[in-house]
């Protein structure tokens, strides 16, 4: 596991403790969300409506980069936190009306989990240095591995005792209380109750302030395009191996069950298969974590560790093929994906932003998050339905993602050389931009040469 020294281990620990209760948080909602849409509607109104979250997204990240121009860190995540959870409350309250919610909910939970988790994440790397960081990363994430672990064996049980209304009003507690760990993290930035430090820390300042907007800098940086056509890449894979799996859990419930089963019965099914589904590749993502993912990062760095998903899945997709498409070795294959994806790759993700400048942890992290990744979604919506369209069989749609996936698997060893470079260049220029600049401290040094650095590739 990661090297976490004396003095650490306090930040380490509450910043790894607030990801365990979003997570959490999330998959209680994001086993009630498929429990809803699937036992409502086909496989595939899934993908469409996921598909749709892009162009939502879009008014969503302008007004995020307008309010990250203008208030601190810390007001940032308090902003945004109580925003999402007044949307929690309105449709608590729809759902107890008997308003349908299925569509909307979808839609609100997807866009729920790439904001609030992104942005805790942005905040982690803000108060680490890239050093400090690829050691602490690790830990800190073993924290987002335990909730979803829990958040998801818990959905079952616990809408079983107080209804899908209770996991709404538990969902919510869970997501007020992460602002208690973001507030500590604040006032004690050196990870000590009563630690001072030399400098005023730059948590007063506002995230970003001014320059290019997200996309000016995503398109004029190279290392920025190659994550985000990564992201792209992954999310459409991940969409159209998750359609699958709905798929052909559709067809064995049908199977079972018979045609004419009740929508409440068949709810508690999906609830059932998606509880198990999410909490075993939960917890073996935890393993992962927990043995290999710190080990991993510390000796390879994240370039290295970006490769590795793209081959679990493309080996996860030729199992497929060799059992005739099964339910259960579809299952596995991508129980097997996606722990890597929520551990491994999830840290390693959030670690390339660690090379970066300020201004691009907060404007060009949360839209590569946001609204690049469910790109990917569009991208295996008009998959869908051209497929769809065509006649295009259970075995097609695997041949497709199949496809996508060795594209994925080609950006990835190209950022991976990417990030090797962008490692170990900022060593270099930060000592000439100090001299530059005349800072005297580290901290200001790093935030300033970095910006250099963008700057002159830009």
């Amino acid at each position: 596991m990661g090297d976490v020294r004396p003095g650490e281990g306090s930040k380490a620990t509450i910043l790894g403790t607030s990801l365990f209760l979003l997570l959490a948080a999330y998959y209680l909602l994001k086993v009630v969300r498929e429990s809803l849409i699937l036992s409502s509607y086909d496989a595939e109104v899934k993908v469409y409506v996921a598909a749709g979250q892009a162009v939502l997204l879009i008014p969503a990240v302008m007004g995020f980069g307008w309010l990250s121009q203008r208030v601190g860190r810390f007001r940032l995540v308090v902003s945004s936190t109580l925003f999402f959870a007044a949307n929690l409350v309105i449709f608590a309250a729809l759902y107890a009306a008997g308003v349908p919610i299925e569509l909307p909910f979808y839609v609100w939970v997807g866009i729920f989990n790439v904001f609030v988790i992104s942005q805790l994440w942005a905040f982690a790397t803000d108060v680490y240095s890239e050093k400090d960081g690829k050691r602490l990363f690790a830990v800190i994430g073993l924290g987002a591995s335990l909730g979803a672990i829990a958040g998801a064996y818990a959905a079952e049980p616990v809408g079983d005792a107080i209804g899908t209304f209770g996991i709404f009003g538990l969902a919510l507690a869970l997501l007020l209380s992460t602002l208690v760990g973001s507030w500590w993290v604040h006032q004690h930035p050196d990870g000590h109750a009563d630690g001072a430090r030399e400098e005023k820390p730059e948590r007063e300042k506002p995230a970003a302030e001014g320059g290019k907007n997200a996309l000016a800098m995503v398109l004029s940086d190279r290392y920025f395009v190659l994550i985000a056509v990564l992201l792209v890449l992954l999310n459409c894979e991940n969409t159209l191996g998750e359609f699958l799996l709905d798929r052909v859990m559709q067809e064995d419930l049908t199977e079972r069950l018979g045609a004419s089963v009740s929508a409440d019965t068949l709810e508690n099914e999906v609830r059932a298969f998606k509880s198990i589904y999410f909490g075993a590749f939960n917890t073996l993502g935890f393993l992962i974590q927990l043995f290999v993912t710190g080990r991993l990062m510390s000796r390879k760095g994240a370039g290295f560790a970006i490769v590795v998903l793209p081959v679990v899945a493309l080996v996860g997709q030729l199992g497929a093929f060799a059992s005739g498409l099964a339910l259960m070795a579809l299952a596995s294959a991508k129980v097997a994906e996606n722990s890597v994806d929520y551990s491994l790759n999830g840290t390693a993700k959030n670690a390339l932003f660690l090379v970066v400048p300020r201004e691009a942890k907060y404007k060009v992290k949360v839209f590569l998050d946001t609204v690049v990744v469910r790109f990917g979604d569009v991208i295996a919506g008009v998959l869908v339905i051209g497929a769809m369209a065509a006649g295009v069989g259970t075995f097609g749609f695997l041949a497709i993602s199949t496809v996508v996936t060795v594209l994925w698997l080609a950006v990835a060893w190209t950022l991976r050389r990417e990030h090797a470079h962008r490692a170990q260049a900022p060593q270099s220029e930060q000592a000439g931009s100090a001299s530059h600049e005349g800072e005297g401290t580290s901290g200001p040094k790093r935030a300033t040469s970095a910006r250099a650095l963008v700057e002159a590739q830009t």
